[in-house]
């Protein structure tokens, strides 16, 4: 996966696994032969390599800086040919975990191969000398229960995975195969290339990137971000004497040499060992012993700034940014002088800069911290979504935030707002719990390229010294004169298209110019005050309880769950509030309503609620078809607090009714936007309303929401808790009597307000398809078109449950290989499961460039017929069971199972123990059977995203969804 910046980061959706795989360049395929190799034949064996590594390391005693409640040994080396390397034990850990990083990116690439970086990051997945099948790492990673991904950016590029524990050596194996002696087989340099395109075809429309090529043709033409980084056919293409195969093993001698490589390994083994298993392999990693020379190019040329660029986007709506070029900051990574400016700029309390901006009705959002940066250049960017009025009145605003810049230069250089910031992070880092095992390998290579191996966790929450000198350099470098402004709008106008994502945009200088200030704006702006949500009490509380599950406890139109719970030993908890409500799942209009009305709560909170996030304490409203979920998360001594917050606001209107206009057309635009999304997502955007019940489509929804006026929605919010209940969770670092608390708080401010009313609340219901073929299709503008084959259940039953996990486990593999590695039908290509309720699904994904939905049917049906269901079965299920079982790293982890098994209505709390012994006893025939009945058989839902010209004759897609769903059996669920 190619990123633009540095700072990009993997999407982080609802559907994780699934998006998580769309991401990777990778995909698990069925194997056609297993080599594993095992490392510790003989205790003898181990005792003599445990000896050798003394004489093949580079030892230096690093201690390195963990947090109070961090239970994990680590150990940093560095081996004789450069490589740097952390092992880390984890004891108790059910998956294993590697990254390598090479300290090489897009900004490397040969001005005659743009993307050559990226391509080369596709590349080493397919095939070494010692595993030459081009599935052979996929194959093994999948069955052994794990994922892996690896991403490009500026300067980066960077490769990871996790496996069950147990399988940690003989994947490094193959791991480290690839930075030894990869293959860049023909075959595959041309059909990945093609992978390649797919991926920068299927963002052509993405805002992102869009606005990011406007940014490429206008910044130093010597510098790397001026160039085309993803790839596509043309620049990957073979010349006559220049095969692009040449260029890409060339690059990769002269970049991947062992001493620009971080490795990062997590493991159950002993630390000795795993070093050990590093040393075994990595030596091997060859050192080309070329330095590589690297200028010091300047962002902007001398003279080119202050600039305005204005993009036309896709998307309705209008954003604003301010950037200024500063100098690098990594050297400054214990004083964090631009985290201690973005926090002030950014702050979102009363008085700050997005409160002034917010109640002149001009912003929605504000976001202000480190933007672009790469070695030798840093940057500070102030981002902000603008109203129409905002747009009006672009200049003020701009005026406004050098008038915010200002006073922070005149008062906010304080040492108490310093010491604060360090407080929150300190106690962040102190009570830092466990997260993912690929995530955190693969966060803490790419650190290590630049910050000193003590610091590997610590880096990013250490506040050392306040530095005000520092502070004011960096500020003046905050300056109209130095000031690159991107518009982004439907109402600029333009003269210049870019090359690559075919963005047009206009250029304009802006010396001389002037920002007129409103002094009476400027007079409200307001420095932020101490955060009173800063933990006071971070004590334990112990509650003895003869139950080692959530016990329920009854209150009046309230289902109460509690758990203590401080095996994770940290001063933190969960809340969940659901209900359910009559009142919503009556009609769209009122589904919308709850969606405005939530919206405008969490909008009028904001000025609260925003330092409790500083301080460590979240919250969000939820909706759902049939009520909403309130969750808050973090420290527990202060959660009562926010709670009541929250319900007071749910309690009065008329005290933030005049945000509806604003929030009403924040949300027409969002709906509208949908519909400007890639193929593949407006399909998981619309697909659970033609199935689900209470459930509308978002052109449904959007028709409603234009036509609800502020006296409605008072009028809804009276009524909206009639004939209520609620289920609440408490769980974590809570006594008894906090959870007593909570419950009584929501049912005297909510529930105990009722109307009177008699509505009941209408079921949960999932049309139950038949062996009929259906369809549904969109039409969409996008050179791609997508195709997702959803397959539902033949019932609801946890059996089935089973085995249709089992069925997504076993084509996963198989399905990628063949329509996307074999094939080339597009970078996006998935299996993953679409469950509604208990209703288990199979869904088969494919966005292709340059094949039609039919032929991307036909493709699957194709691979439905030589698929295997008992090739590699046991491993698959062994895979499954491990990722049903896999315990929880962290508190929130725990709580979201704890919650997960409520809302399943399963009181034993072991919904997912039931399903692993469900999968052990699943039998190879009755398997085989079953996949063939469903691929063959099966209840089908087609969903096409493509012009409406694409759909063949014979083909009648649903029109009405509500006709559709009150005329189909269904699943009903209360």
């Amino acid at each position: 996966m190619d990123k633009d910046v540095k700072n990009c980061t993997l999407m982080k959706p609802s559907f994780s696994r699934f998006v998580l795989r769309f991401h990777r360049i990778q995909r698990p395929v069925p194997a056609r032969s297993t080599r594993l190799t095992t490392f510790v034949q003989s205790p003898l064996r181990y005792l003599l390599l445990v000896c050798c590594t003394l004489f093949a390391l580079n030892v230096n005693a690093v201690e390195v800086l963990k947090g109070d409640i961090d239970d994990r040994e680590y150990k940093y080396f560095e081996l004789d040919n450069g490589l740097k390397a952390l092992v880390i034990h984890d004891a108790t850990t059910d998956k294993a975990a590697a990254a390598l990083d090479v300290y090489v990116g897009s900004a490397d690439n040969p001005d005659d191969r743009r993307g050559l970086a990226h391509f080369l990051e596709h590349m080493l997945f397919l095939g070494t000398e010692k595993y030459p099948q081009a599935d052979e790492y996929q194959q093994f990673i999948s069955q052994n229960g794990g994922s892996h991904n690896a991403y490009t950016s500026s300067e980066h590029t960077n490769y990871f995975f996790e496996v069950k524990a147990s399988a940690l050596e003989p994947a490094l194996d193959r791991f480290a195969q690839f930075f030894i002696a990869p293959l860049f087989t023909p075959e595959y340099v041309d059909r990945e290339r093609k992978a390649v395109h797919s991926e920068y075809s299927s963002k052509i429309k993405d805002d992102f990137r869009k606005s990011f090529d406007a940014y490429r043709e206008v910044v130093n033409p010597e510098h790397p971000a001026s160039q085309f980084s993803v790839g596509s056919l043309e620049t990957l293409a073979d010349r006559e004497g220049d095969l692009v195969r040449d260029d890409l093993v060339e690059f990769y001698k002269k970049y991947y040499s062992s001493d620009q490589m971080v490795l990062v390994v997590l493991g159950k083994e002993p630390i000795d060992k795993l070093q050990a298993m590093v040393l075994e392999r990595f030596k091997q990693v060859p050192r080309n012993n070329k330095p590589v020379e690297r200028k010091s190019i300047p962002m902007f040329t001398p003279g080119s700034l202050p600039l305005q660029v204005s993009t036309l986007p896709e998307a309705e709506g209008h954003r604003l940014s301010l950037s200024f070029p500063v100098p690098p900051t990594q050297e400054h990574f214990r004083k964090k002088p631009l985290r201690f400016i973005g926090n002030l700029v950014g702050h979102e309390g009363e008085g700050s800069l997005i409160d002034v901006l917010k109640q002149q009705g001009w912003v929605e959002s504000l976001s202000a911290g480190e933007g672009f940066s790469d070695r030798f250049n840093g940057s500070f960017q102030i981002s902000m979504q603008l109203t129409d009025e905002g747009l009006k009145n672009k200049d003020q605003i701009v005026a406004l935030a050098f008038a915010e810049i200002k006073q922070i230069k005149k008062s906010g250089l304080k040492k108490w707002r310093y010491k604060e910031q360090g407080e929150i992070a300190d106690i962040g880092f102190r009570f830092l719990e466990k997260q993912s095992p690929s995530g955190t390998v693969s966060f803490i290579a790419g650190r290590l390229q630049d910050t000193p191996p003590e610091y590997a966790l610590r880096a990013g929450t250490l506040f050392e010294k306040f530095d005000k000198k520092l502070i004011k350099d960096y500020l003046s470098y905050l300056t109209p004169e130095n000031l690159f402004l991107h518009l982004s709008s439907k109402t600029v106008e333009t003269d210049k298209v870019s090359f690559y994502y075919q963005t047009h945009y206009s250029v304009e200088s802006l010396s001389g110019k002037s920002w007129p200030l409103d002094k009476k704006l400027a007079k409200q702006l307001k420095l932020p005050a101490k955060n009173q949500f800063v933990p006071e009490n971070l004590r334990l509380i112990a509650q003895n309880s003869s139950s080692a599950k959530p016990e329920l406890i009854e209150q009046k139109n309230i289902d109460l769950w509690f758990k203590n719970d401080i095996d994770f030993r940290v001063p933190r908890g969960v809340t969940y509030v659901r209900f359910l409500l009559p009142q919503v799942s009556k009609d769209v209009k009122n589904s919308v309503m709850l969606d405005l009305l939530a919206a405008m709560v969490e909008e009028s909170l904001q000025t609260f609620s925003y330092p409790a996030s500083l301080a460590g304490l979240y919250y969000g409203i939820n909706n759902n078809s049939r009520g909403f979920d309130i969750r808050i998360s973090g420290y527990s001594d202060k959660q009562l607090v926010l709670l009541s917050e929250i319900t007071e606001e749910l309690n009065d209107y008329s005290s933030y009714s005049n945000q509806f206009d604003a929030v009403k057309n924040r949300l027409v635009r969002e709906w509208s936007n949908v519909e400007k999304q890639t193929p593949y997502l407006q399909i998981f955007a619309d697909i659970s309303s033609a199935l689900f019940s209470p459930k509308w489509e978002v052109k449904d929804k959007l028709a409603a929401l234009k036509e609800i006026t502020s006296d409605d929605l008072n009028q809804f919010s009276k009524v909206l808790f009639d004939n209520g209940k609620a289920e609440i969770f408490v769980h974590g670092n809570f006594n008894e009597g906090s959870a007593k608390d909570i419950a009584e708080l929501v049912n005297t401010e909510l529930l105990a307000k009722q109307s009177g009313s008699d509505l009941a609340l209408a079921p949960a219901k999932v049309v139950k398809l038949s062996d009929k073929e259906r369809w549904k299709w969109i039409s969409v503008q996008h050179p791609d078109n997508a195709l997702v084959g959803y397959l539902q259940g033949k019932s609801d039953t946890l059996e089935d449950q089973a085995k249709m996990m089992l069925l997504e486990q076993t084509m996963d593999s198989g399905f990628y290989n063949r329509l996307r590695t074999e094939q080339q039908l597009g970078y996006i290509v998935a299996v993953t499961s679409l469950n509604l309720k208990e209703t288990p699904s199979v869904a088969f994904v494919v966005q292709s460039p340059n094949t039609s939905v039919m032929d991307i049917r036909t493709a699957m049906f194709d691979y439905f017929s030589t698929f295997d269901p008992s090739e590699n079965l046991d491993q698959n299920k062994q895979a499954l069971i491990a990722r049903l079982l896999e315990a929880p790293k962290n508190l929130f982890e725990r709580s979201d199972v704890y919650w997960s098994n409520i809302g399943h209505d399963n009181v034993d709390f072991d919904r997912q123990e039931q399903l692993a012994k469900l999968v052990e006893s699943i039998s190879s025939e009755d398997f085989s059977a079953f996949a063939k009945s469903m691929l063959e058989e099966g209840n089908w839902l087609w969903y096409a995203a493509a012009e409406e010209t694409e759909m063949p004759e014979g083909i009648k897609p649903i029109k009405n969804v509500q006709q559709f769903k009150q005329a189909s059996e269904s699943y009903v669920y209360p």
